[in-house]
């Protein structure tokens, strides 16, 4: 019966991602190849339901555009051998996106101080519009824009509070184009930004 359901969402740990953006300078100066561009970044599982095909072409696709834009993901999975190789055949790895194992959950706070965008992906399955990844709260947290490329309820919400952008689900190229437009302007990169971390505030593990 619906009265015996609750439906829970997950949520933010505003306090955990609150650091400072020093700590984000000193994760980019572990990389030689990053220094001050811009990053975009994916973290957690590169599993078939998440396509990350998708980000690649996508990334080939803003190389077209603007090469200072760095791309890392950071993460495992099931397709992560096959990833590699499309990068690889793209010419983009290790020149313009970087992979990186799993990073201990203390150290996420600092990957995401030093995003400049962060991301959210699932291949076109409607049942994936429902989910409730942890990567989108930690952008939230972190007060980083996100982009993701499937609708529902996120979508709905980063609409809503212009927190971040919402890209086609079968479209790379058009994707690559809002990403450079986006990372091009500053004052838009702000103001999302705020926009996400009051967003936060909604989702807050403290408060809710």
């Amino acid at each position: 019966p619906n009265k015996k359901l609750s439906t829970i969402t997950n949520l933010s740990d505003v306090g955990h991602f609150n650091v400072a953006s020093e700590e984000g300078q000193k994760f980019r100066q572990k990389f030689s190849w990053l220094d001050d561009q811009p990053l975009v970044v994916y973290t957690g599982a590169f599993g078939r339901i998440n396509g990350l095909s998708y980000l690649i072409k996508m990334a080939l696709e803003v190389k077209k555009l603007n090469q200072d834009i760095r791309f890392l993901l950071a993460g495992d999975g099931y397709e992560r051998d096959q990833l590699s190789h499309l990068a690889e055949k793209y010419g983009i790895l290790n020149q313009t996106l970087f992979f990186i194992n799993y990073l201990p959950k203390d150290q996420m706070p600092s990957l995401l101080s030093a995003a400049t965008v962060t991301t959210s992906f699932f291949i076109d399955l409607p049942e994936m519009q429902n989910n409730s990844a942890n990567k989108f709260f930690d952008a939230l947290a972190a007060g980083k824009p996100i982009m993701i490329n499937y609708g529902g309820w996120q979508a709905d919400l980063l609409r809503e509070t212009q927190a971040g952008l919402v890209v086609p689900a079968n479209d790379p190229r058009t994707a690559a184009e809002q990403l450079n437009t986006l990372i091009s302007d500053q004052a838009a990169l702000r103001k999302m930004g705020t926009a996400s971390k009051r967003l936060a505030s909604k989702f807050d593990v403290e408060t809710c």
